[in-house]
């Protein structure tokens, strides 16, 4: 029976839980930037546009270390106007900034990462922003409620099940070759008469509102100088000859 019965919990066990990046928030509302004036035949990639990058090396919790760099190429090539602005399989490189492995009890590893720029056809850098900075096991709501009831299950059927889940490590973050990671760019890209320019974004425009404080501050008073006093003639007698 005790047989039948952990069979029946292990059967219970959720799947493996791969580790794949956290999907991206939604972007948030903020201000919005001016657009740049742009001259007639101009092609361009707007600012904050998604690009698609394939990993080259292992990335995971337990193989890199902070500090190294990973290699991965574009997707595909970016063309504006008929222009290859960077072709399909150009170079990037991805800095790892922080891993953190993983721990007992069912502590998840991580790490964290940021795109380097990249560089374009015509030898310009172009600066990329790393929507998912912080890369984590993604876990669903129905995989640990299934989880959670195997484990339940196991600790009354098993023998010192308790015990091997106080010393049970997590899951690690392991990316491999071929992964698909986003990119978005920091600047506009504009092609214009063949030339490809790489657009610092323009600052934002932000509240035409006044401060306003709650502490109002006295007024200052300009004290009036003192006048100097108009000498009074004083009339003498005049002695007798």
């Amino acid at each position: 029976m005790l047989a039948a019965a952990s069979a029946a919990a292990l059967s219970l066990r959720a799947a493996p839980i791969s580790a794949v990046p956290l999907p991206e928030s939604s972007p948030q509302s903020g201000p919005t930037a001016t657009p740049t004036a742009l001259p007639p035949g101009a092609r361009v990639l707007p600012l904050d546009s998604s690009l698609l990058f394939v990993l080259d090396d292992r990335i995971g919790s337990h193989v890199s270390q902070s500090g190294t760099e990973a290699r991965a190429h574009l997707k595909d090539a970016i063309v504006l106007g008929g222009v290859t602005v960077a072709p399909a399989g150009t170079p990037a490189r991805i800095k790892i900034t922080d891993v953190r492995g993983a721990q007992a009890p069912d502590v998840d590893g991580s790490i964290d990462i940021l795109f380097e720029p990249i560089r374009l056809a015509n030898q310009s850098m172009m600066p990329l922003l790393t929507p998912t900075t912080h890369v984590t096991v993604h876990v669903t709501a129905g995989q640990a409620s299934t989880a959670g009831v195997a484990d339940t299950i196991e600790d009354i059927f098993i023998p010192y099940h308790v015990l091997y889940r106080m010393f049970r490590k997590g899951a690690e973050v392991d990316l491999r070759p071929g992964t698909i990671l986003r990119a978005r760019t920091a600047a506009i890209l504009r092609v214009a008469g063949g030339v490809v320019s790489v657009v610092a974004p323009p600052p934002f425009h932000l509240s035409v509102d006044q401060p306003h404080s709650h502490f109002s501050p006295l007024p200052f008073v300009t004290v009036a100088p003192k006048k100097t006093p108009t000498p009074i003639p004083r009339p003498q007698a005049t002695p007798p000859h």
